[in-house]
């Protein structure tokens, strides 16, 4: 029995030492320039999917999401604050999208594999050390929704369908011109 429970320590206590042991030599796979190691991608994605699916259970979206205003609200503000990392419909990727790890998804593919509360979610809580930042501490549960029908509504759409919205959006003054604390966008 000894032997038993001495080798289900060192089982559990090898891994973590070797991890301290990479972490403090500083041999950790931190680059953004080269690919991580498949079981750390695998652990992170899979912690980030299922942290996202349990967070946004009970979520739900404001009655009649997505309002043509809503939509218009959030293609100005999308503009304004993401174009810059999720590359919209036609237009090349930049040199901050180009040079993030975990690369940024596409505007038209953010809900592709993510349900409008989750989306909510992600963009109120941001994800740590991927560049995501987390906008509820600036923004309005209105102002996040809005972001989210604006990205329901060009899924999967073209740079002409992208392009008409925020020309719309800026037309009708529609965006991100207000202030969140003690800085103005």
């Amino acid at each position: 029995m000894g032997r038993y429970v001495l080798g289900v320590l060192s089982g559990l206590l090898l891994p973590l030492a070797v991890a301290l042991v990479v972490i403090f030599a500083g041999r950790a796979p931190v680059s953004a320039l080269r690919p991580s190691p498949v079981p750390l991608d695998w652990a992170l994605h899979t912690a980030y999917e299922r942290t996202v699916a349990r967070q946004a259970q009970g979520l739900e979206p404001p009655p009649g999401f997505p309002a043509p205003a809503q939509i218009q609200a959030g293609a100005g503000a999308f503009e304004q604050m993401c174009a810059a990392c999720h590359t919209p419909p036609g237009r090349p990727p930049t040199v901050v999208s180009q040079g993030l790890d975990p690369p940024p998804p596409e505007a038209a593919r953010l809900l592709q594999y993510r349900t409008a509360p989750q989306a909510f979610w992600v963009i109120g809580h941001g994800v740590r050390m991927s560049g995501m930042p987390a906008f509820g501490p600036t923004h309005t549960d209105a102002e996040r929704w809005e972001l989210v029908a604006f990205l329901s509504h060009i899924a999967g759409a073209d740079a002409a369908t992208y392009e008409r919205l925020v020309a719309q959006a800026q037309a009708a003054g529609a965006g991100h011109g207000h202030e969140h604390g003690p800085h103005a966008h």
